[in-house]
């Protein structure tokens, strides 16, 4: 058991590769409840093509750490899979429909047998490990406790600096004004036409700064504090 905060953890370890913080910042209800901080994945699944490849590895390595996970207490996380699918990976599953552009990987995600969980109801912090040598193999303890011993020792070297609201240019959207209401109209027609009766359309907003990923996110959780992860 840890005596530290979710925040105060991730002021020490927010600068490190491939670290995932599911952040219940208010830390209200039963939905807010926990937060999880998962660090230094087994393996890393990063592609823009299709991945069908390594499906049987995610499903053998979710059946074991299930398998493992029935001896540790009732939380939420107890290790696997965190990351994302990107929306246009839409375009392996729906060839039909013309694909979209995405700068980022479509897939990324990574499989983590090791974390920090945080019981914000009871105050508690935990930092825990399944032990896995690799994908698919069963627990060892005597692994799990030097994953453990040094996730603690990554917290005790110190904490990451956090500088000023440095400055930043404005935000500009990648769609035009022009392009925004063709496609509002074409939704539109879509919705009349019967082919949907929803669609959550989206733009994305550009800025260029200074600060890291960790300071950007410190800054976003002290004005909008997320109430569930």
């Amino acid at each position: 058991m840890l005596d530290l905060s979710s925040a105060d953890a991730f002021s020490r370890l927010g600068g490190r590769p491939h670290l995932v913080f599911l952040d219940s910042a208010v830390g209200a209800g039963d939905l807010g409840r926990y937060s999880v901080m998962a660090i230094n994945p087994l393996t890393v699944v990063t592609t823009s093509d299709a991945w069908d490849r390594e499906l049987a590895a995610c499903r053998s390595a979710v059946v074991r750490s299930g398998e493992a996970a029935d001896h540790m207490d009732p939380w939420p996380f107890y290790g696997g899979w965190i990351g994302y699918v990107a929306y246009e990976y839409y375009q392996f599953l729906i060839p039909q429909v013309a694909p979209r552009t995405c700068r980022f990987p479509l897939v990324n995600l990574g499989f983590y047998d090791s974390f920090l969980l945080f019981d914000h109801a009871k105050q508690q912090s935990f930092v825990a490990s399944l032990g896995l040598s690799h994908l698919g193999a069963a627990s060892n303890l005597s692994l799990a406790r030097q994953r453990i011993d040094a996730i603690i020792a990554a917290l005790e070297d110190g904490v990451m600096a956090v500088s000023g609201e440095r400055a930043a240019s404005p935000f500009e959207a990648t769609t035009t004004i022009t392009q925004y209401k063709k496609d509002v109209v074409r939704i539109q027609d879509y919705i009349r036409a019967g082919d949907c009766y929803q669609v959550n359309y989206t733009q994305r907003f550009e800025a260029e700064t200074e600060q890291s990923a960790p300071e950007l996110y410190h800054r976003l959780r002290r004005l909008s504090p997320a109430p569930m992860a």
